[in-house]
Order: structure tokens, then C-alpha cells, then sequence
């Protein structure tokens, strides 16, 4: 099912809320939304100057800038985001896969990057490669 779609590279499942994007269902892609990517290319450019998380999360929220969820932000969303290769244009699918263990609780564990399947032509570039190096640097993130 969704590994089928994501080899026919449409992306599977839901397309998610991403801040900076909203969902076209007809074309069945993200298109950006003006007002949100205004505030994505502040917050990458802020982290690849060596603003700190929880000063761009102050600032987002003594702004009153909500989360696509309608939530203010918190650390882990700001991170999240600076971390998402979707804000250059870069879907994948399988990055992760879900494990049940013995006692029945289930753990979320990263796959090996030959493993993933990229998506193309689902989510347009709000920032460029070499900003979002930078800021992946900065972070010591792959």
C-alpha cells in the first residue's frame, strides 16, 4: 500500500500539517502558504546566525504565532522543523519504522538511509540547500 505509492512517487497517507505548506487535495502536493514560509525563512536563517532554540521559541510565541496545530511553540517543534528536509524540497518515505517488543509496547527506531524512498515534486523549497546545511551543522544533525 503506502511503500507502492511512495515507489510511484506519490506520497503515502496523509500529507501532514507542515508549517509553511498548505495541502492542494486536487493536485494532491503541498503548495506553499505566503504568510507561514515568511516565518520558516526567519527561523532558518536566525539558526544558521546561532539564535538559540529557545529565543526563536520565546520570540514565536511573545509574537503570537501558533503552530499549524493552533499550539504554541515549544522547543521540540522548533527543532523538528529546522531539522525537516521538506523545507528544501526533500521527501522521504520509511525513514522510520514502528517495532513491537516482547512485552508489547511498541518503539519508533530510525532506518538506514539506503532504506528510504524519496518523494519528488510533493513539497516545493521554501529555503535553499546550502541554508539548510548550515543550519544542519550548526545543530551537529545529519
Amino acid at each position: 500500500g503506502q511503500r507502492y505509492s511512495a515507489l510511484q512517487n506519490r506520497f503515502p497517507g496523509g500529507p501532514g500539517r507542515l508549517f509553511g505548506y498548505e495541502y492542494d487535495p486536487d493536485m494532491r502536493v503541498r503548495t506553499i502558504n505566503g504568510c507561514e514560509s515568511d516565518i520558516v525563512r526567519r527561523l532558518f536563517a536566525d539558526a544558521a546566525a546561532g539564535v538559540a532554540i529557545q529565543d526563536t521559541v520565546d520570540n514565536l510565541n511573545k509574537s503570537g504565532i501558533l503552530t499549524k496545530m493552533g499550539r504554541s511553540w515549544d522547543r521540540r517543534a522548533v527543532r523538528r522543523m529546522l531539522c525537516n528536509s521538506s523545507y528544501v524540497g526533500r521527501d522521504f518515505y520509511g525513514k522510520t519504522e514502528t517495532l513491537r517488543l516482547s512485552d508489547g509496547r511498541r518503539i519508533t527506531v530510525r532506518r538506514p538511509r539506503e532504506l528510504w524512498i524519496e518523494i519528488t515534486g510533493f513539497t516545493p523549497a521554501i529555503i535553499c540547500e546550502g541554508l539548510f546545511g548550515r543550519v544542519q551543522d550548526r545543530m551537529g544533525t545529519d
